[in-house]
């Protein structure tokens, strides 16, 4: 019989949240709506009936970890606060729902408070795990059963896998190739059971890509080895010597030496000039100083006269 390990949980605790709406002791508190369901949360539940889906979680966990109480169930349902800047740190869950979700149980016949040795606690009755488990069974019937390939003959397979030892030989090939095609796959109707369906469904893939891997051996053992066409030996050329290129480099050289000698000529022409400059001006002022002697020697002899 299946068991609620053999379905997926989320689609367990929906199942299970839509059938404890039929239960009359089962109902959210007042204050279910606003109420955040811890202290590490930021904001209370986005769904109208969280209740119940958080009823349905508690009764899977304690049938798997049954006899559990209100303490161990806050560490389950706990997390980590967000503090900002400062690191989080882990809170539990809030202990008063756990509790009210535990007395609902009991009321509805669900669950029932037992010791076993040191542990105590609540565990589910009997009509609790028929519950889960009706639903399990139910999800199972829902899904769509695909049918599988199996094959018949397994020592044929095995020959198959073996390999050749002989490549030219016709004969062993032929005999692969009948082997091959009389292990046909034949559909063959599905186990209920999960479980079994998956390890069937497993093998049969396995000896699928066997089978495939001989078929490609044999037919590359078909073919024949394509010859390589004999290299001629051709004579040797003689190795032309590189023509030595031109180096854009010496041109460049060139071009600079040219454009230093016209400056060079350039700077001459101009210290030439101002040289010839300089020496005009010198005659000028040697000329300005003749006259002015003249001047002053005309005038002291016109002084003299005159007193005379």
């Amino acid at each position: 019989m299946a068991s609620i390990y053999d379905t997926n949980p989320n689609e367990l605790i929906e199942r299970v949240a839509e059938q404890l709406k039929s239960f009359d002791e089962i109902e959210a508190p007042s204050w279910a709506s606003f109420v955040k369901t811890g202290h590490s949360k930021e904001r209370p539940p986005i769904e109208k009936d969280w209740w119940y889906i958080r009823f349905a979680a508690v009764l899977r966990s304690i049938y798997k970890l049954g006899p559990i109480g209100v303490s161990k169930l806050r560490t389950k349902y706990g997390g980590r606060k967000n503090r900002g800047v400062r690191p989080s740190h882990f809170y539990k869950g809030s202990g008063n729902i756990l509790r009210k979700i535990l007395q609902q149980g009991e009321k509805a016949g669900l669950l029932k408070q037992v010791e076993k040795g040191v542990h105590k606690g609540r565990i589910l009755t009997p009509k609790g795990i028929s519950l889960l488990d009706k639903a399990a069974v139910i999800i199972l019937k829902d899904k769509p059963i695909k049918p599988v390939m199996v094959l018949t003959s397994k020592p044929a397979v095995e020959k198959l896998t073996k390999p050749v030892k002989d490549t030219k030989d016709s004969k062993k090939i032929e005999e692969v190739e009948k082997e091959v095609k009389e292990t046909k796959p034949v559909e063959k109707e599905i186990v209920k059971s999960p479980k079994k369906e998956i390890e069937k469904i497993k093998k049969v893939e396995k000896e699928i890509v066997e089978v495939e891997k001989v078929e490609k051996d044999v037919m590359k053992q078909k073919e024949p080895k394509k010859e390589e066409p004999k290299k001629e030996n051709k004579e040797e050329k003689p190795v032309e010597k590189e023509k030595p290129k031109d180096n854009s480099d010496s041109k460049k050289i060139e071009e600079v030496e040219k454009e230093v000698k016209e400056i060079k000529e350039k700077n001459k022409e101009k210290t030439e000039k101002q040289s010839k400059e300089e020496t005009k001006k010198q005659e000028d002022k040697k000329e300005i100083e003749k006259v002015e002697e003249l001047v002053k020697d005309i005038q002291i002899k016109a002084i003299k006269k005159s007193k005379k």
